[in-house]
């Protein structure tokens, strides 16, 4: 859990030989931070909205997110949505309907992954996904 702001670099190869330099800012999604999201929308190229596998009301704020991105925005950006903790399906069962999810990310013309921090699954793809989106 991100408790304010984090911020990272990470450069991915997008194609053979070609290269992009991702500038993320990780921002927590408590309340009390909200205050901050209009100042990192500015300037932003692309938007990984990450929400919990495992917990239903982690997906209603990541659709408030990206409502609000919306909102404060001039301009569409690349969005790739994230359900994460895959790891922990197994042994909780299916929280969220993926097929809805699915759904959900397809009308709002993003792209939809799912990941697991734990294991390291489809984390760089999600990051791959963002990149070739942001160049073309």
């Amino acid at each position: 859990m991100t408790i304010g702001v984090d911020f990272l670099t990470k450069t991915i190869e997008y194609e053979t030989s070609k290269f992009i330099k991702l500038h993320i800012w990780d921002i927590g999604g408590q309340e009390r931070f909200k205050f901050l999201h209009r100042s990192f929308y500015e300037g932003t190229s692309g938007a990984l909205l990450v929400f919990d596998l495992s917990r239903q009301n982690i997906f209603s704020s990541m659709k408030t997110w990206l409502s609000e991105m919306r909102s404060i925005m001039t301009n569409e950006i690349p969005k790739v949505i994230i359900g994460n903790k895959t790891d922990l399906i197994p042994v909780i069962g299916e929280i969220i309907d993926r097929s809805a999810v699915e759904q959900y990310a397809k009308n709002e013309d993003c792209f939809y992954i799912e990941t697991s921090a734990k294991t390291g699954e489809n984390v760089e793809k999600a990051f791959l996904e963002l990149a070739q989106r942001i160049v073309k």
